[in-house]
Parts: structure tokens; sequence; C-alpha cells
């Protein structure tokens, strides 16, 4: 359908980072992470947050505390306000109860990104309902039943016929019996 990467948006996350050293085996947890969104109507080309100008443990580098443990620039909360917008939630009461730590964080310092920021176009339009289905098909016909055919008429009574023999009686006399009426 065309239009529909417009109105789709897809975000990727971590909920923890990782160290930049090295333990002996790995690396550690850490607080920082990063975040990538993919969407057609999203504005390209933009990192938000602050990346470290250097990675060494200086003190001209607030943000890495040792051991490679950066310190985030944006809450887990600034992608999800922006996104929450997009899909309609306008009023605070509700955004509240979608991102409760919100408040502790500071819009105008950049850490909480609106849909303006995020977005080229406007939220994407409610989807078209599907068509109603059609009513289920009528249920085939009964099957025709062949014609019926009038019973035989019954002979009748021949009386100048003469019995059976003797070694017909039973249940070839009754099949003979019957032979006869059709004839």
């Amino acid at each position: 359908r065309t239009g529909t990467w417009e109105q789709v948006t897809v975000v990727t996350l971590s909920d923890f980072g990782r160290t930049l050293t090295w333990n002996g085996r790995g690396t550690d947890h850490a607080w920082a992470g990063h975040q990538m969104a993919l969407g057609g109507a999203l504005k390209s080309g933009q990192v938000f947050g602050e990346y470290p100008r250097d990675l060494r443990e200086t003190d001209a580098n607030p943000l890495n505390i040792g051991r490679g443990r950066l310190i985030p620039t944006m809450p887990w909360e600034g992608i999800w306000h922006a996104l929450a917008q997009w899909f309609g939630v306008s009023d605070a009461d509700t955004m509240k109860t979608i991102l409760p730590n919100l408040h502790r964080f500071d819009p105008v310092a950049n850490h909480i990104i609106t849909a303006e920021q995020l977005f080229e176009a406007a939220p994407p339009s409610p989807p078209v309902p599907p068509p109603s289905p059609s009513p289920p098909p009528a249920p085939p016909a009964p099957p025709l039943s062949p014609p019926t055919m009038p019973p035989p008429p019954k002979s009748p009574p021949q009386p100048n016929m003469p019995p059976p023999p003797s070694h017909c009686r039973g249940p070839i006399m009754k099949s003979w019996e019957g032979m006869n009426t059709w004839w």
C-alpha cells in the first residue's frame, strides 16, 4: 500500500548500556545506551543527546565516571514522549500515566524530545477499517432425490398358472413370485 511507511515508526533500544572497558571476561552493565528510530515520517539525520568528545577518564570528560561507564545525557522517557504525542496523547494527565518520571526531566535542556522535533509529518491518521465482510454464502441446496417410481401394479391372480414345484418353496419361491409381479 502506498503511504504505509509514513504511518510506521520502529524504535530499537536496550534497557542498559555496557562499560567501555574490559573486565577480564567481557564488559559490565552500565547506564548509557543508544536508541534508534526508523520510519517514513521521521526527520532524518538527527542525533539527540550528547556524545562525549573524549572517551578517556579525565576531569575534562564529566560523562565518563570511570571504567568506561558513561552517564546518559537523555532519559529513557525522551523518545517515548515524542512517540506518545505522535500517537495522539495530548493531555498532561495521560502523559503522566504513560511516563510517570517525565516531571523529573527538563524539556528546555533537550532532555525530552517532542513530536515536532522527531517527525516531519502530522501523526498518522487512524487506520481505515477493513470493509465489512460479505455475508456468508447460502447453504447448498439439498441434493435432488432421484425420481420415485410408483410401485408396480399388482398382477391379477392368474388362476391358470400352476403352483411352483415343491423344491421352489421358501426364499426362492418369494423371489420367483416377486419376479412374476414385474412381468
